[in-house]
């Protein structure tokens, strides 16, 4: 596995079941494969939990993307304006 995610694992701790493990690198050959199958099934799930809501809001990302690019900077309210489809006359 990546030194990368050891090092991420080292600092903020795996939880598998109850007990929390901090210095992977000391860890037996067997538990630093059980956190790596672990931090593998959360970066997947994470990885298709954004693609799903960038697939779902793919809309309302390009409408809000146009309207930047249009007016640059929006407050909360234009956003909201923008997502509802209505128009910004500045």
């Amino acid at each position: 596995m990546n030194q990368f995610y050891f090092e991420s694992l080292s600092s903020c701790c795996v939880q598998l079941g109850v007990m929390t493990y901090g210095d992977v690198s000391k860890q037996s050959p067997e538990t630093q494969a059980a956190i790596e199958q672990e931090v593998r099934a959360l970066l997947k799930d994470s990885y298709e939990r954004a693609r799903n809501l960038l697939k779902t809001y793919s809309k309302e990302h390009k409408t809000l993307a146009d309207a930047l690019l249009r007016y640059e900077t929006l407050d909360a309210k234009e956003i909201q304006m923008v997502l509802e489809g209505k128009s910004l006359d500045h």
